[in-house]
């Protein structure tokens, strides 16, 4: 049970069969809880159906496959496992048959079948004429006739691609040994025939690949995970990015809204003489004066500003 990854239970085309044997096999994978109820026209007829402990497959993954022609005991069972979250149902919606017959014997060797109840699944939900819905739709694809493979210009098509290894003088590789190569084939074999499977029946090569992953993750929350030894250092500063994080003032960083050191940078003066701040501008220094004059021009108001500059 070990080396089991999971289980995959096929009732696809199962047309059922008695309601004994349904809740039998529902409460091999089913520790406790309701399996089934039936309901009849008078309150008092319903019936309820749970759970033993104990399960057969000790927890392992499941996967249910269904499709148009499950119906009666099969929904039953794939209901059960499906509202208690113990399997995942795959395929398509089944048949839809809700119903209770009970055989009624009659006089002679006769004998009538009667419809006398409905069965609900443990969510209280009837599939009379609706059906389970699979978790995951997956349609089954037609099978398609294999066409004989023709020889291209006289040549004889290699089963498999060529690779790297069917080279002459390839170099080999050093770094796995023996065994791990052994090991590494094996591997890729299994891998080439669950595709071969995907060929032949693609609901039930969806099914096994839900159990690989299943598997694989149950297989790394067991394994510790990795723990970085290196301390951290309080005192070590974070590296700052270059575009983010560093002003002008900082070495490095150009400012270009300040002057080069020793220049000033030159004051407007009036023809008066004084700057704009009202003081004296200094005098035997050349100075520059901004003169304004503004005209009209054209039928339309454009407006023309002209500056003169020249030495006071």
């Amino acid at each position: 049970m070990d080396k089991v990854s999971g289980f995959v239970m096929d009732l696809r085309n199962n047309p059922g069969g008695l309601l004994n044997q349904a809740i039998k096999v529902s409460d091999a994978f089913l520790d406790k809880g309701e399996i089934v109820s039936t309901r009849g026209r008078n309150a008092q007829d319903g019936e309820r159906f749970n759970a033993e402990p104990g399960d057969l497959a000790e927890g392992k993954p499941m996967v249910v496959l269904i499709n148009g022609g499950s119906a009666s005991a099969s929904e039953i069972v794939a209901g059960a496992l499906q509202d208690h979250r113990r399997a995942i149902v795959v395929g398509t919606k089944s048949f839809g048959k809700g119903s209770v017959q009970s055989v009624i014997p009659l006089r002679g060797e006769g004998a009538m079948r009667l419809t006398t109840a409905r069965y609900y699944t443990p969510s209280g939900r009837s599939i009379q004429a609706l059906g389970i819905s699979p978790d995951i739709v997956v349609n089954q694809p037609p099978a398609m006739p294999e066409r004989p493979r023709r020889p291209r210009h006289g040549r004889k098509r290699r089963d498999a691609p060529r690779s790297e290894a069917d080279l002459r003088g390839v170099l080999s590789n050093d770094s796995m040994t023996e065994d791990e190569k052994r090991q590494y084939q094996e591997e890729q074999t299994r891998a080439e025939e669950a595709a071969k499977l995907r060929d032949e029946d693609y609901q039930l090569a969806y099914a096994v690949d839900i159990l690989k992953g299943a598997a694989a993750i149950r297989r790394n929350q067991r394994q510790p995970q990795p723990v970085s030894r290196r301390p951290m250092d309080p005192t070590r500063q974070p590296a700052l990015s270059p575009l983010r994080g560093r002003g002008a003032d900082q070495p490095g960083w150009p400012d270009l809204h300040r002057q080069p050191q020793g220049q000033r940078r030159p004051r407007l003066a009036d023809a008066a003489g004084r700057d704009r701040r009202g003081r004296k501008a200094a005098q035997g220094g050349p100075a520059r004066a901004v003169g304004r004059n503004r005209r009209d021009r054209g039928s339309g108001g454009i407006r023309r500003q002209d500056r003169r500059l020249g030495d006071l």
